[in-house]
């Protein structure tokens, strides 16, 4: 295992996509602490007009954006040895499909977990050293305790997409599906929200309430949301259910499918 790690790491490192993440974020990050702002991808209502936060705060409401940019890592991770044509060798070579489904499952996962961990911590810390005094960060155990509470969110997402991944097999695919999702839920609510009848219904209002960079931005910020703790056992079960469903789905078809 330990071997197989080393070789994911330096494939992944050789790779134009490995620079093109990397600089993307960090990017982000530079910009939102030496402009003092946050900026980010959301879909949704938005925070509420007249309430301010602190902005390490506001940061982990936006952390919508993860989603977008853990696609890459999981691209290039999964996807990658499909488009070389190089799975089939690995898997009759030294590994079986459960052992090799497994291992890309967990790579992909601890990969993803420390690049959002990181992302968060970099940017609190160095709105820290840049802004100590004019517009200081929040609490330092609040900023934790709410960056791992969108924790099981980012695995979910995760989860999901290493799910897609080993389904569809081909770049094209696999970004199309995951890119367009979220505007196409999106236009759904909106859609619905025009039809007499459903606009106020309790399902319609569920499914603005739960969409994804909403549920983001509640759990970073958790004034917008009345009644947070149903709310977040709600998220949680949610998180778990498309944990396990899309591993399971990914393992099991992954190992009854054929490889080209």
């Amino acid at each position: 295992m330990i071997n197989m790690i080393r070789a994911e790491r330096y494939r992944l490192t050789k790779t134009k996509g490995f620079y093109i993440f990397w600089i993307l974020i960090l990017t982000l990050i530079a910009v939102d602490v030496l402009t003092n702002s946050v900026g980010g991808i959301g879909l949704g209502m938005g925070i509420p007009e007249g309430v301010t936060y602190s902005k390490d705060i506001m940061f982990l409401s936006t952390n919508m954006n993860f989603y977008f940019f853990l696609l890459m890592p999981v691209f290039s991770i999964v996807i990658g040895e499909f488009t070389n044509n190089i799975v089939k060798n690995t898997i009759s070579s030294a590994v079986s499909k459960s052992r090799y489904f497994i291992y890309k499952y967990i790579i992909c996962m601890v990969y993803g977990v420390l690049v959002f961990l990181f992302s968060n911590f970099l940017f609190y810390g160095l709105r820290m050293i840049i802004h100590p005094a004019n517009d200081p960060n929040g609490a330092f155990d609040v900023f934790v305790s709410r960056m791992m509470s969108q924790l099981p969110l980012i695995i979910a997402l995760l989860s999901v997409f290493i799910m897609v991944a080993f389904l569809l097999r081909k770049g094209a695919a696999y970004n199309s599906a995951l890119m367009l999702t979220p505007f196409l839920f999106m236009l759904v609510v909106g859609i619905l929200g025009e039809i007499p009848g459903v606009k106020d219904s309790n399902l319609l209002l569920k499914l603005e309430k739960y969409e994804l960079s909403q549920t983001f931005m509640h759990l970073g910020i958790r004034d917008t949301i009345l009644d947070f703790s149903n709310f977040y056992r709600n998220v949680l079960i949610i998180c778990a259910v498309a944990t396990i469903g899309s591993f399971l789905i990914g393992y099991y078809t992954f190992k009854k499918r054929e490889l080209q």
